[in-house]
């Protein structure tokens, strides 16, 4: 009977073992939770962090530049900057404003700047702007691109989404905000 005895005293000291061994695990899986928690919580500190300074850089809005040499002034300090060279008297750019105007709201961690073409014949002949509107993408205070007239976007009847997916790739939005689906409630088509 001694056998017998030993062997159910060691068949419950396993079945106990394994009782505490998953609650040590469960234990183990808390504290990764909390380690991820902790470092989600420091990654939106980061994020309102950066909200604000690029509200203070003024981001979220379309910022006019009046002068060229408010040009330098409004695109330094800020990693990445569009800036929309239009003419007042072009539907065109008009078109493409409005466009802009709602990216901007969107998509914080981008500065957008409209300059009037007409009074910056300096910075047109400098960046070697011949078409209006003409879209400058400038990237820690430097010139990494343009895109000139409304054809990549669909001409006249551009919409906002081929817009943002274009600047996306030219690595100047972190993601995507507007999603096909929802690209008809800012008037898209596609």
């Amino acid at each position: 009977m001694q056998p017998d005895l030993g062997n159910a005293l060691l068949q419950t000291a396993s079945t106990i073992e394994g009782v505490i061994d998953q609650q040590l695990d469960q234990l183990k899986e808390i504290d990764d939770f909390e380690a991820l928690r902790a470092l989600r919580l420091q990654q939106l500190k980061k994020e309102q962090e950066n909200r604000q300074r690029w509200l203070h850089l003024g981001h979220g809005t379309v910022t006019i530049i009046q002068t060229e040499k408010d040009f330098f002034n409004e695109t330094k300090g800020s990693e990445h900057c569009i800036v929309h060279f239009h003419r007042p008297s072009s539907k065109y750019s008009d078109i493409l404003g409005q466009h802009l105007k709602k990216l901007s709201e969107m998509h914080l961690e981008t500065k957008f700047c409209q300059i009037n073409a007409e009074k910056s014949q300096f910075l047109c002949e400098r960046l070697e702007i011949t078409i209006i509107p003409t879209l400058v993408f400038i990237e820690n205070g430097k010139v990494n691109g343009k895109i000139e007239g409304l054809e990549q976007y669909g001409g006249a009847e551009m919409s906002t989404y081929k817009l943002e997916r274009t600047i996306k790739d030219l690595k100047f939005f972190d993601y995507l905000k507007l999603e096909p689906e929802t690209a008809e409630e800012y008037g898209d088509d596609d």
